[in-house]
């Protein structure tokens, strides 16, 4: 009787397992375009060093992020980035600062080169929030400083950005966030090319 017993368990939690289905695990990218970066004729600005960027772990890992209130993240298991917000971020500064033509060199390097300036990026938010109205935005938000070469703090600039989503549907929050990147990585730059490397140096 306990041979059919587990046996007849057996088979019940086989059937049963066989008919749960597990969601497919979807991977969004985000799409960003250096032909929105206005190129200089003349990098004036010396070489610069990027600290790779800083983040909360939960933004260090590739899961897509849904803030529910102030209060309440929930990290989704089967939506999620081609890599991670914080090594995304990374790598479109520095393709931006490659490719605006300012510096004579960039390095990524967690520590700053001789003679170079250094960009400090502290990401905050790469999210989507649900608000109170019952609508849907994707949230960026970092805080830049920029370094002259003696790690003195001569720019600092917090930028906040949001979209208007228009449901939860992930395609739509990796749209909005590349827009959001696209306008962040802009407006960086050209603060940047306000700043006179030799002026920091004399």
């Amino acid at each position: 009787m306990k041979v059919f017993s587990f046996v007849t368990l057996s088979l019940l939690l086989g059937f049963i397992c066989g008919c749960v289905t597990v969601p497919e695990t979807k991977v969004y990218n985000i799409r960003f375009s250096n032909d929105i970066i206005k190129k200089s004729s003349d990098p004036n600005l010396g070489p610069i060093t990027l600290f790779p960027v800083q983040a909360e772990k939960y933004l260090k890992q590739p899961f897509m992020v849904y803030r529910k209130s102030p209060y309440q993240i929930v990290i989704s298991k089967f939506n999620r980035w081609d890599s991670a917000p914080r090594d995304i971020l990374t790598k479109k500064i520095n393709e931006a600062l490659y490719s605006c033509n300012l510096f004579s060199n960039v390095y990524i390097s967690n520590f700053q080169e001789e003679g170079s300036l250094g960009l400090r990026v502290n990401l905050r938010k790469f999210e989507r929030s649900d608000n109170p109205d019952g609508s849907t935005s994707a949230e960026l938000e970092y805080e830049a400083r920029l370094l002259d070469p003696a790690g003195k703090e001569i720019y600092q600039r917090i930028f906040s950005l949001k979209k208007a989503v228009s449901d939860s549907n992930p395609s739509h929050l990796a749209e909005a966030m590349s827009q959001l990147i696209e306008a962040g990585i802009s407006g960086l730059i050209s603060d940047l090319s306000s700043v006179s490397y030799r002026s920091i140096v004399n």
